[in-house]
């Protein structure tokens, strides 16, 4: 598996602590497993997309974890959660806790799905609790517009098969790049899984980046992608402890 670490707006720098319990994380895992540090040029690159997409490049296990730096994040359990779904599918999106729901968010989720029962019959389902206006935002774009589905798809932190990474040729600068990863493995075919988060703590707004919507706009507007899925979950042998 190859771990890449990733500095984003919501989990911060990469610090020491970071590497060294996810480097004690990767010396466990099976030989050709790697760390890649994906902070080392955010000087350069300030972008979580044009640091993911460097990172991607040096990736060379089958399976790849992209992780938040951050200490609520540096979980062995989050990652077995994964490795225990990514048999079964391309990709794994790991949720990001939510406070629980208010009688406004009650309300506000019940029109929606009311709405969407109503002109779609589609039945969008409860959601966990409320994840902050950023991210319901974010939700929302994810399920009307990219036309993806689960609780987070804009999540930081998942688990996927290296050659989604390839196929999705993302074009995002900044933090808009984990929705496109989740809307391309949607539109090429892929089967996208989600583990529920493993920890309580209350959910806070990302930090608002300002790629996000330029980004936004050119995945709507002009997406591309680097070839076909070629691969069922049922080809891909290879284990995740």
């Amino acid at each position: 598996m190859s771990v890449i670490l990733l500095p984003t707006l919501a989990g911060g720098e990469v610090t020491d602590a970071d590497r060294v319990f996810w480097g004690h994380f990767v010396e466990g895992l099976p030989d050709g497993s790697q760390l890649i540090d994906a902070g080392s040029n955010r000087q350069d690159s300030p972008g979580e997309g044009v640091l993911l997409s460097a990172a991607l490049e040096h990736a060379e296990a089958p399976v790849v974890l992209v992780v938040p730096a951050g200490a609520p994040w540096r979980r062995a359990d989050l990652v077995s959660g994964l490795g225990a779904r990514i048999d079964r599918a391309h990709m794994v999106v790991a949720c990001r806790p939510e406070s629980p729901r208010s009688l406004g968010a009650r309300l506000l989720h019940g029109l929606v799905r009311a709405v969407a029962r109503v002109v779609l019959a589609i039945d969008i389902g409860p959601v966990p609790g409320w994840p902050g206006w950023c991210r319901w935002l974010e939700r929302q774009a994810g399920w009307w517009l990219f036309g993806v589905r689960g609780t987070d798809p804009f999540s930081p932190c998942r688990m996927f098969r290296r050659e989604i990474g390839r196929l999705a040729a993302l074009q995002s600068r900044g933090a808009m790049v984990h929705g496109e990863l989740s809307a391309k493995a949607n539109f090429l075919g892929a089967l996208i899984d989600e583990e529920p988060p493993s920890w309580s703590l209350p959910p806070r707004d990302s930090s608002a980046d300002l790629l996000w919507w330029p980004d936004f706009r050119l995945v709507w507007g002009d997406p591309r992608f680097a070839g076909p899925l070629s691969t069922s979950p049922d080809a891909v042998k290879d284990r995740v402890p």
